[in-house]
């Protein structure tokens, strides 16, 4: 079991950004009807975490991604919506990545700062709003 998931994940890591979950979509079409029901199950537990987790603290869109990413294996309008935006996340994680680079030191401090504060105060409010 493990010995075919790392397979599927070298394939899917080695397809071409953009194309990565419909390609995948392909694949697993092929697969059983008893996994495609857990696919369909293991995503939608995800997916339903993820939206719980918008409201108590938790990566909650990290768990919706991977939620939808179990969808797009069943669904190609959510496979080619996976795809269009990994490009766009990579185009903006390069963005941040050359405006970090070319920022001075004292950007950076404040970024940081700013940042720090921001996490401090969601945990606050967060403390405040479950244990008040």
């Amino acid at each position: 079991m493990f010995k075919a998931f790392k397979e599927e994940w070298t394939r899917f890591k080695d397809s071409p950004p953009g194309e990565r979950f419909i390609s995948y979509n392909r694949r697993v079409k092929k697969a059983s009807t008893a996994s495609r029901v857990l696919r369909i199950g293991v995503g939608l537990l995800l997916f339903a975490a993820g939206v719980i987790m918008l409201v108590i603290p938790g990566p909650g869109i990290l768990f919706m991604v991977f939620g939808l990413a179990c969808f797009g294996g069943e669904s190609t309008w959510v496979s080619k919506l996976l795809d269009k935006l990994e490009l766009k996340a990579r185009a903006g994680w390069q963005w941040c990545k050359r405006k970090w680079r070319a920022m001075p030191l004292v950007g950076k401090v404040t970024v940081a700062v700013i940042g720090v504060a921001l996490a401090a105060g969601a945990a606050y409010v967060m403390y405040r709003v479950l244990w008040s």
